[in-house]
């Protein structure tokens, strides 16, 4: 029988464990996120579509290409990076990409490529996507007790 300091520490690691579930899941669920996210946002760029599916205005020169199409631009230097961030998605829009995704001037037409003020029905399914998997990857280190098994991490 261990003394009441051991039963203390036995607490303490319990505690810790249940905070690592906590803090665990999110991490996975955000960094299974990023491929989904990626992928939606090069297949809107591709289509001319916002994240919501709304085709972006034409270009000015009737040419029918889609905004940000090569050759006028790279199409990879106009696609936003995604990164997990501990439990968070961020996805940054730079250059042109960023001008088109906050613009105000009548001249310039706003094409959004990242959503502003919430997620889209699409983002929010590769959100649910990821955060099934991640549930799916950690559920089995899961004990009886509630406590995440030890890894070797």
């Amino acid at each position: 029988m261990g003394s009441n300091i051991d039963q203390f520490s036995d607490g303490l690691m319990d505690i810790a464990r249940e905070i690592l579930a906590l803090d665990e899941g999110p991490r996975k669920t955000a960094e299974l996120a990023v491929p989904k996210i990626q992928a939606l946002l090069e297949d809107e760029l591709a289509a001319g579509v916002d994240p919501s599916g709304q085709a972006w205005e034409p270009l000015k020169d009737n040419s029918g290409r889609v905004p940000f199409s090569a050759p006028r631009r790279s199409r990879d230097a106009m696609t936003p990076t995604v990164k997990a961030v501990g439990k968070f998605v961020v996805a940054k829009v730079s250059g042109w990409a960023n001008i088109h995704q906050n613009s105000k001037r009548p001249s310039l037409p706003r094409r959004q490529l990242v959503p502003k003020g919430g997620l889209t029905l699409s983002w929010e399914k590769a959100v649910e996507d990821a955060t099934r998997e991640a549930v799916a990857e950690l559920a089995p280190r899961l004990t009886a007790e509630g406590g995440i098994k030890e890894t070797g991490k």
